[in-house]
């Protein structure tokens, strides 16, 4: 027998995504759902043997290659990354960022100079191995990119996708030759594709037929190259200019300068809600600039308010950033230099996240700089500059004009623009991008998608020219090309949309939405739309931050139901600014669905919650914590978007119990089980840290898991993990040092005694020693995180129902619907369904004439005993039981009265004591009986009613 099996081994705990031989070594790597990857040796005799595992990824590990000279693996996840290990050390070489969506395939060039990979996000990207940079971006596909092939030459790179075609790209060029039709099934994920290794001939192979079949294609160069006109494609590079800086340090004037040439008008100046952008073409900064010919090449040019409410929402836009300008006004001092400072930590913190070991070029620019002053400290911006790497510094004045040609210049001097990732993409994929630039030039908000498919199609915006010079130059192309092609525009096309097309107006739009130029959405009627204008979308989204944050009641929330309404509080937004009303719908779903999920906020009995409007306390002022803190992480960048979606993923995720938010804290209880929590403390600088936790009784696998799943989100979010052993006692609050805490895990101990006070505290372990003694503990995570991915999904479609309801406030003089219920007397084994289910049937029978249906009302009172003698799980029943009725009946948590019962009450008779003398007491705390009295203690008896305590 010329093959035998060898041995069977288990290799990892979860399914196996991808296996490769060293081409130099008698090794193999395997990857897995489990995001490890594991080097292999095999031998003679027994099953091969484990030599290395490779950790770092966040995501399920899709693939493994080892280059042609076996000193690199490559390995694409499903975190949207490529990494390179050196395998001579195991250790991270590269992280190569820029996919928007899953990694599913990647695959070395020949001669290991380039890698291809391909992507969920529709889009297969070309990288340097040696920079770790992306060279190309190829588009065209209009769904999912599953698997590439370099052909035995280099010559050719072949691409399958759900699509159901493969694509064939030159490699000199980079742009498409041809497509082939493949029927494929849709529900398999591992559609694959293979170039013959050997022989003259160029063979491909593809799976066809619903994937039952395969496909043998002889591809002839000489033919493909030779073939009449090719596809037509437009080679793209765009640059991203972010302006950023204190609030009313000029940032809008300064960027109408630029981008302008004007200075705002007197109706346009005071503080900037929100931010612009401006669309640039390269030369207008630098002739030099000036794209090759048969390319395209423009600037983007945005403007970030600086207001704290906007800020939270600007950290959702500032991907991509190829220059940032972060302005300061150098008169002002030390106060100046610390907030140039703070941007540029948050700056590098996000762009750490996006560019990896790849920074941005930043310039530091003085404003408001009309005359010369001898306030400012060169010496200071000199100094400021080595420390936060600005390439350089220049003084600019919108007003005056004064530098603005210096600072255009040394912005087209930091871009690098031949070491930018270039696009090759269809023409038609471009048309559509560069419709939505029309539309948006010409003030459209608001745009059903086959409205902008229509507007293509029949050449609308081709009618007349805009103002603008970037949108104007366009326009001529497009313009051109119609005539070229010999259709006139007075002559709509009425022709209905190939489906080809409408696949590629769904794929471009959806890159343009996840690239932050656009918001799209699908309205609760099931239309698509998509909102041309960010600026509009931020204002509204800071206007609702502030709503939240000036609430009435002190806490940092928005009721759903007014979201509906034309009364939604909207403060900040004149009544000219606000869209009509139909349009402003659209715009507040699109917001909602932002802020769910980004983690801005999260749903809660009927509420919008923002965990990070809740204000942390800074160092010194930070309390006295209920239980210890055992171990905390410091961190810098997007403090509050960071500790806002932890909070929020906790909550929506309910494996830690009922969650109670404190100012800078968020502590998370079920009966029996103990208490989980963090907490929040600002420094100075932009600096933070978060505090882990647990009540002495909280059992290891809880701590585990809330651990775990901490960690996980600040990795994920970038944060550089820095983790603290060091404990806080929780009755001396005196901390034991970090040394002491590692001596006792080294000598085996569970828990550290205090040295002043002798309070035992319980060990906390870091992820990775939890990852070693509980590997079961990834299971559960990873069953968590769909659970929370899920109810977030769920938790949009609600809220987006609550916006695009009918206006619910009530008419001056309509009927307010108060449901009044009493005597629940809820238990531990009492159904909150059950109960919900028949009140309903009451309240929506329709067959009483005297008592009509009711959908909604507008409070609801519980009074009596809602629970059987103050039984905590009998109040959780009561609780689901509530929740789920403010869902049903469109009420919110600030609409509901609770007026407990003397059965709700708890420690009823410890709260009184009898005392014989009462002398200096308060009169109202005691009560005679006979010779003695009966005092209250107003400790125990605040306690009573423990249950209803938030």
């Amino acid at each position: 027998m010329w093959f035998a099996l060898a041995p069977n081994f288990q290799g990892h705990d979860y399914s196996i995504y991808s296996v490769d031989w060293s081409p130099i070594q008698p090794q193999f790597a395997s990857a897995s759902k489990g995001n490890a990857i594991r080097i292999w040796r095999a031998g003679t005799d027994g099953p091969p043997q484990l030599i290395a595992q490779l950790t770092g990824h966040l995501g399920s590990v899709r693939a493994v290659r080892w280059s042609g000279d076996g000193k690199t693996l490559a390995s694409a996840s499903e975190d949207g990354t490529v990494k390179l290990w050196d395998a001579a050390t195991g250790k991270e070489s590269w992280t190569l960022r820029g996919h928007t969506g899953l990694v599913l395939s990647v695959v070395w060039a020949p001669d290991d100079s380039l890698l291809a990979s391909a992507s969920a996000d529709g889009t297969v990207r070309i990288w340097s191995p040696e920079s770790g940079q992306a060279r190309f971006v190829l588009e065209g596909h209009s769904s999912a990119v599953l698997d590439v092939a370099f052909s035995q030459d280099g010559q050719w790179l072949a691409s399958c996708s759900r699509d159901n075609t493969v694509r064939l790209w030159r490699t000199d060029f980079w742009s498409e030759l041809t497509s082939l039709a493949v029927q494929s099934d849709e529900d398999n994920p591992w559609q694959s594709l293979a170039f013959r290794p050997v022989g003259p001939a160029v063979v491909l192979a593809t799976l066809g037929d619903k994937d039952r079949a395969i496909y043998l294609w002889e591809l002839d160069p000489g033919v493909l190259l030779g073939q009449g006109r090719p596809k037509p494609q437009v080679r793209y590079t765009s640059a991203k200019v972010v302006l950023v800086g204190e609030s009313e340090v000029g940032k809008s004037c300064l960027a109408m300068r630029f981008a302008e040439d004007r200075y705002p008008k007197d109706h346009e100046h005071g503080t900037t809600h929100g931010m612009r952008f401006w669309n640039m073409e390269a030369e207008d900064l630098h002739p030099s600039a000036r794209p090759p010919v048969g390319q395209r090449r423009d600037v983007v040019l945005w403007d970030f308010g600086g207001q704290d409410e906007y800020r939270l929402v600007h950290q959702l836009f500032l991907h991509d950033t190829t220059l940032a300008l972060v302005l300061m006004d150098p008169t002002r001092g030390r106060a100046a230099f610390d907030q140039a400072r703070d941007w540029n930590r948050r700056l590098d913190k996000h762009l750490q996240r996006q560019l990896g070991e790849h920074q941005a070029v930043k310039l530091l620019v003085g404003a408001k700089q009309d005359q010369p002053s001898e306030l400012v400290d060169r010496k200071g911006i000199e100094a400021l500059c080595a420390e936060c790497d600005f390439a350089g510094y220049i003084e600019t004045s919108a007003k005056a004009p004064v530098g603005i040609e210096a600072l255009k210049a040394a912005v087209g001097e930091g871009l690098d623009w031949d070491a930018m990732t270039k696009t090759s993409r269809p023409e038609l994929f471009q048309r559509i991008r560069d419709e939505v630039a029309l539309r948006r030039e010409a003030g459209d908000v608001v745009v059903l998608l086959m409205d902008l498919a229509a507007g293509i199609r029949e050449g609308r915006t081709l009618a007349r020219a805009p103002k603008k010079a970037a949108a104007r130059r366009i326009w001529e192309v497009w313009r051109r090309k119609a005539k070229e092609d010999g259709r006139s525009q007075d002559q709509p096309q009425t022709a209905p949309l190939p489906p080809f097309d409408k696949a590629a107006l769904a794929a471009v739009t959806d890159q343009l939405a996840t690239q932050g130029v656009i918001v799209k959405t699908r309205m609760t009627s099931g239309e698509q739309v998509i909102v041309l204008q960010l600026p509009v979308v931020e204002r509204y989204a800071g206007a609702l931050i502030v709503a939240a944050r000036n609430h009435p009641h002190r806490v940092p929330v928005l009721e759903e139901r007014l979201l509906g309404s034309p009364q939604v509080p909207l403060p900040g937004l004149d009544p000219d600014e606000r869209l009509e009303r139909p349009q402003e719908k659209v715009v507040l779903e699109c917001v909602v669905e932002l802020m769910i999920q980004h983690g801005l906020c999260f749903r809660h009995g009927g509420l919008l919650v923002f965990p990070s409007l809740f204000p942390a306390p800074v160092t010194g002022d930070e309390g006295k914590l209920p239980h210890s803190v055992s171990l905390y992480y410091d961190f810098t960048g997007a403090i509050d978007n960071i500790y806002a979606a932890l909070v929020a993923r906790l909550m929506v995720g309910e494996a830690f119990g009922e969650g109670r938010l404190r100012p800078g804290r968020a502590e998370f209880d079920r009966p029996g089980s103990g208490v989980c929590g963090i907490h929040q403390l600002k420094r100075a600088g932009g600096l933070a840290r978060v505090d882990l936790f647990f009540a002495e009784e909280t059992p290891p696998g809880r701590r585990d898991l809330f651990t775990r799943f901490v960690e996980e989100h600040l990795r994920e979010n970038g944060v550089e993990i820095r983790e603290h052993q060091a404990i806080r006692c929780r009755e001396c609050q005196r901390e034991i040092t970090e040394d002491m805490v590692q001596a006792n895990i080294a000598a085996g101990e569970k828990d550290v005694v205090c040295p002043w006070c002798r309070t035992h505290t319980l060990i906390t372990e870091g992820v990775e020693r939890i990852r070693e003694r509980n590997p079961e503990s990834e299971a559960r995570m990873v069953a968590l995180r769909k659970y929370i991915d899920q109810r977030l999904a769920e938790d949009v479609q609600s809220a987006k129902r609550a916006v695009a309801g009918a206006d619910q406030m009530a008419q001056t003089g309509a009927p307010v619907r108060i449901l009044h219920l009493s005597d629940l007397h809820f238990e531990e084994d009492s159904s909150p369904k059950a109960s919900l289910r028949w009140l309903l049937q009451d309240l929506r029978n329709d067959k009483d004439q005297n008592f009509p249906a009711i959908e909604k009302v507008e409070y609801l009172i519980l009074s009596g005993d809602v629970t059987h003698q103050g039984d905590a799980a009998g109040f959780d029943k009561a609780r689901a039981f509530v929740e789920q009725l403010i869902e049903e009946l469109g009420l919110s948590a600030l609409r509901c009265i609770f007026v407990p019962g003397n059965h709700d009450l708890q420690r009823r008779d410890s709260c009184y004591r009898y005392q014989s003398s009462v002398a200096g007491l308060d009169a109202r705390r005691l009560v005679k009986q006979g010779d003695i009295y009966l005092v209250r203690d107003d400790t125990d008896y605040l306690l009573r009613l423990a249950l209803f305590r938030g």
